[in-house]
C-alpha cells in the first residue's frame, strides 16, 4: 500500500477547491486557506523553540485544523487532513470545541474523501436554498 503524505493530500484539496469555488468567475467566491501548525523547515533546537514560542504567542493553537473554508455569511468549515494516521489528542480536543460551538469539522483522508464530505455543505457555504 502506498501512503500519500498529508502535505500532498492537502495540496490536492486546496488546488481542487480553488479551481472549483474560489476563482474570480465563481459567485460567490469562496475562500480556502491553511493554518500553519508547525515549522516545515529544519531548525537547530534553540531556533526551533524560539520559532514555536513566537507562533504560540501570536495565536497558534495546538490541534487547530489544517484548512479553513470560508463561505457566505461567515460560514466556516474546519478541515483536518490525514493520510493513514489518527488525530492527536489536541486535534480531537479542537474538533470537540468546534462542534460544541456548532461548527463544522471534517476529517479527510484523500481528495476524493474531501470531495464527498464537502458536497453536502456546498449549498450551505454559498447560502443557496437556505
Amino acid at each position: 500500500m502506498i501512503i500519500i503524505p498529508e502535505s500532498k493530500i492537502q495540496q490536492e484539496i486546496v488546488t481542487d477547491f480553488n479551481n472549483n469555488y474560489c476563482l474570480k468567475r465563481h459567485s460567490p467566491r469562496l475562500i480556502i486557506y491553511s493554518i500553519p501548525n508547525g515549522i516545515p523547515i529544519p531548525l537547530p533546537p534553540k531556533e526551533r523553540a524560539r520559532a514555536l514560542d513566537l507562533l504560540k504567542k501570536t495565536g497558534s493553537l495546538n490541534g487547530a485544523s489544517d484548512l479553513i473554508i470560508q463561505g457566505v455569511n461567515g460560514r466556516v468549515i474546519n478541515v483536518e487532513v490525514k493520510s493513514d494516521t489518527k488525530q492527536s489528542p489536541d486535534q480531537v480536543k479542537f474538533q470537540e470545541r468546534v462542534e460544541c460551538l456548532g461548527g463544522v469539522y471534517l476529517l479527510v483522508y484523500s481528495l476524493l474523501d474531501f470531495q464527498l464530505k464537502i458536497e453536502p455543505y456546498l449549498k450551505w457555504l454559498k447560502n443557496e436554498n437556505n
